[in-house]
C-alpha cells in the first residue's frame, strides 16, 4: 500500500509539475501570442495603409488612365481637325492651281491670238505702207508726165507761132513776087515773050511753094489741134488718175491710220493681259508660299501633338509600371508577415 501511494503522490508531483510547466508553457505561448497579435496588428495597420495608398494610386492612375484617354482623344479630335483643314487646304491649292493653270493657258491663248492678230495687222500695215507708196510714185509719174507733156506743148505752141510767123513772112514775099511778076507780065507785051514765059514758069512754081506752104500750114494747124486734143484728154485721165490715186491714197491713209490705232489698242491690251499674266505669277507665288509655311505648321503642330501624346503615354505606361511594382511588394510583404505569424 505504500508502494503504491508513494507512486500514486510521485505521479501527482509529476503531473503538477507537468501542470505548472503546461502552465508556464501556455503563458510563455499567450505572450507569444499576445506579441503576434500586436504585430499582426501592426501589420494589418500597415497593410491597410498600403492598401489605402494602393487605392489611392489606383485611383490616380485610373484618373491618369482617363485623363491620357480623354487627352489623346482630344488631341487625336485635334490631330484630325488639322487633317482635316490640312486636306481642305491642299484641296483648296489644287483648285487654285487648276483656275490658275486655266486661267493662265486663257490668258496665253489670249496673248497668242494677240500676236497673232499684231502680226497681221503689222503685215497688213506694211502692206498698205507699200501700196502708198506705189500710188504716191504713180502720182509722181503721172504729174511728170503731164508735166512734160505741157512743157511739149507749150514748145509746139511756140514753134507753131514761129513757123506762122516765119510762112506768113514768106507767103507776103510770094505774094508780093507774084504781084510784080504779073505786072512785069503786062508791061512786057509780045518783045518779052519769052522772058513772059519764064517768069510764068516762075510764078507756077512759086503759087505751087505757096499751095505747099498753105497745105503744110494747114497740116501743122490740124496737128497742132490733135496734140491739143490729146494733151487735154492726156490731162484729163490724168487729173482723173490723180484723183483716184489721191483717193486711194486716203483711204490707204485713213486705212493704215485705223490699223495703228488697232495696232496700238491690241498692244495696250497685249501689254494688260501680259501685266495681269504677271500678277496672276505673283499671287500663284504668294499663294504657294503662304500654304507652304501653312504646312509647315500643321506638321509642326502635328509633331507636338504627337510628341505630347508620346509622352502621355510613356507617364501611363511609367505609372502602371510603379503601381505593378508597389502592388506587389505589398503582396510580398504580407506573404512575409503571414509565414512569420505562421511559424
Amino acid at each position: 500500500m505504500l508502494s503504491q501511494q508513494s507512486t500514486s503522490d510521485r505521479i501527482m508531483r509529476d503531473l503538477q509539475q507537468r501542470e505548472m510547466d503546461l502552465q508556464e508553457s501556455l503563458r510563455a505561448k499567450d505572450s507569444q501570442l499576445a506579441v503576434l497579435r500586436v504585430r499582426l496588428q501592426e501589420a494589418d495597420d500597415k497593410t491597410q495603409s498600403k492598401d489605402s495608398a494602393l487605392a489611392e494610386l489606383q485611383a490616380e492612375n485610373k484618373r491618369l488612365i482617363e485623363g491620357a484617354s480623354e487627352s489623346s482623344g482630344l488631341h487625336s479630335h485635334a490631330l484630325q481637325t488639322l487633317q482635316d483643314r490640312l486636306g481642305e487646304a491642299q484641296a483648296m491649292l489644287d483648285q487654285e492651281r487648276q483656275q490658275h493653270s486655266a486661267s493662265h493657258m486663257e490668258l496665253s491663248k489670249r496673248v497668242s491670238h494677240l500676236e497673232e492678230e499684231r502680226q497681221s495687222m503689222a503685215m497688213a500695215l506694211s502692206e498698205g505702207q507699200r501700196k502708198l507708196e506705189e500710188e504716191r510714185h504713180r502720182n509722181h509719174q503721172i504729174s511728170q508726165q503731164i508735166n512734160s507733156l505741157r512743157g511739149e506743148l507749150s514748145s509746139c505752141r511756140e514753134e507753131l507761132t514761129e513757123y506762122k510767123a516765119k510762112a506768113s513772112r514768106i507767103l507776103q514775099s510770094k505774094e508780093k513776087l507774084i504781084a510784080s511778076l504779073k505786072e512785069d507780065r503786062g508791061d512786057g507785051g509780045d518783045a518779052g515773050s519769052s522772058t513772059s514765059d519764064l517768069h510764068m514758069a516762075e510764078l507756077e512754081q512759086i503759087k505751087a511753094e505757096r499751095d505747099l506752104l498753105r497745105e503744110e500750114l494747114e497740116g501743122t494747124g490740124i496737128r497742132m489741134q490733135q496734140l491739143m486734143v490729146e494733151v487735154s484728154e492726156a490731162e484729163a485721165a490724168a487729173q482723173d488718175q490723180a484723183a483716184l490715186a489721191a483717193h486711194n491714197a486716203a483711204n490707204l491713209e485713213e486705212t493704215v491710220t485705223q490699223e495703228r490705232r488697232r495696232r496700238g489698242d491690241v498692244e495696250v491690251e497685249l501689254r494688260q493681259i501680259q501685266e495681269e499674266l504677271r500678277c496672276a505669277h505673283e499671287e500663284l507665288t504668294r499663294q504657294k508660299v503662304s500654304f507652304s509655311s501653312r504646312l509647315q505648321e500643321r506638321d509642326t503642330e502635328i509633331d507636338r501633338l504627337r510628341k505630347q501624346v508620346r509622352l502621355c503615354i510613356f507617364k501611363i505606361i511609367k505609372k502602371n509600371e510603379n503601381y505593378d511594382f508597389l502592388k506587389q511588394r505589398n503582396k510580398d510583404n504580407v506573404q512575409k508577415k503571414t509565414s512569420n505569424l505562421l511559424m
